[in-house]
């Protein structure tokens, strides 16, 4: 086992030596035209992203609050209330996106 993780990671260090060679030096990006609507775009699009990442976060924790209840009904019935909060979280996140897009589509004039 040893000797195939050795034989892995040598191959891994010599194919990144190998990709690198041709990259020469890197520019930085050009500055970008920024003004209220990008700002606007970019922080409601992160704002999306982070409601995505606490979904995931909210339902995992009632997955796990569900599956050590042990039957518990007053521990199963905050469980559910989780994981059906995270659920509707999502839709309305989902909407807001929704909404987001055709507003941005009709617009966003880059």
């Amino acid at each position: 086992m040893k000797y195939f993780i050795t034989v892995i990671f040598l191959l891994t260090i010599s194919a990144s030596q190998a990709f690198a060679q041709g990259l020469g030096t890197l520019a930085p990006p050009p500055a970008a035209n920024v003004n209220i609507t990008t700002i606007i775009t970019r922080f409601l699009e992160f704002a999306i992203i982070s409601g995505v990442v606490v979904f995931f976060f909210l339902f995992m924790w009632g997955s796990i609050q569900w599956l050590t209840s042990e039957g518990e009904k007053g521990a199963l019935t905050a469980a559910k209330a989780r994981i059906t909060s995270a659920a509707i979280g999502l839709v309305m996140l989902s909407s807001v996106w929704v909404i987001f897009e055709i507003v941005k589509s009709i617009t966003y004039k880059p």
